[in-house]
């Protein structure tokens, strides 16, 4: 069971956006937003698009690319990795992991990374910065590993997560935050190389939870240590907002799901 002020509405949740290099704000303080509205443009001064690489980067000066060539990639212990490119144009210069392209056309529309990922209101724009406000509920983590991430939430059975896959399409948890009952050593691996952002388990045995090292997807705990009953009311909240966009921020311990309106069975307000 949860504890009543361990899950919260707040009417004043802060989300900070950065701008990608290259790239000018599109909304002015002030203004509202919608989910997945376009809040940053390329800028059209110099028509050049920087990208953050990571890894080995496989594009060299000159190179000539088009949407969906290979910038860079890595592998790690979990899964192999790479950054596409988004635009047509030609490789200008590379400084230490920093890739500027050219590209041919300035209108190209570039990823995700450009749009809020949540409806709220621009309360500040400053040195390469967006910051939002929005309301949401704030369910507070006993314990968490690694930074944040936003993602669609999805409740799943922990012994469905582990099976596996008949294919290499069937259960992919692309960009998505996984909350299930149980956690284990095992389960933390297997639903990050099946493209999940984040995994938030109701409890884990403590040295399972010590075990496990934390790389890009971070992990959550809700209730506690060992094997725990989980509350129902927040499984049935859980499979009832499945799909929406959250983010669970890590580094504050705290799942975060976006909601104009309070459920009347949370009874906390801030």
């Amino acid at each position: 069971m949860i504890r009543p002020e361990q899950i919260t509405f707040n009417k004043s949740i802060y989300y900070v956006f950065d701008i990608p290099l290259g790239h000018l704000s599109a909304v002015k303080e002030g203004d509202s937003v919608k989910v997945d509205e376009q809040i940053a443009v390329l800028d059209k001064k110099n028509e050049t698009v920087f990208v953050e690489s990571f890894g080995d980067i496989i594009v060299k000066k000159d190179s000539v690319v088009k949407p969906g060539d290979i910038l860079c990639k890595r592998k790690s212990v979990l899964k192999n990795e790479s950054m596409k490119s988004e635009v047509d144009g030609t490789v200008v210069s590379i400084n230490e992991n920093v890739i500027e392209i050219k590209i041919y056309n300035p209108e190209t529309k570039l990823d995700v990374q450009t749009k809020a990922p949540f409806a709220g209101k621009i309360e500040k724009i400053d040195q390469g910065k967006i910051l939002i406000s929005f309301s949401a509920i704030q369910l507070n983590l006993l314990a968490a590993k690694g930074s944040s991430s936003c993602g669609n939430i999805y409740y799943k059975d922990e012994k469905d997560l582990l099976k596996k896959p008949k294919s290499k399409q069937e259960d992919l948890l692309d960009d998505a935050i996984v909350v299930t009952k149980i956690g284990s050593v095992n389960l933390y691996p297997k639903v990050s190389a099946l493209g999940a952002l984040g995994l938030i388990v109701n409890s884990i045995d403590f040295q399972a939870y010590d075990k496990i090292s934390v790389l890009e997807v971070p992990f959550g705990v809700i209730g506690g240590f060992g094997d725990l009953i989980e509350d129902e009311t927040l499984v049935k909240w859980f499979k009832s907002i499945e799909g929406q966009k959250v983010w669970f921020d890590a580094t504050l311990n705290r799942l975060v799901v976006p909601s104009d309106k309070c459920p009347s069975w949370i009874k906390t307000k801030i």
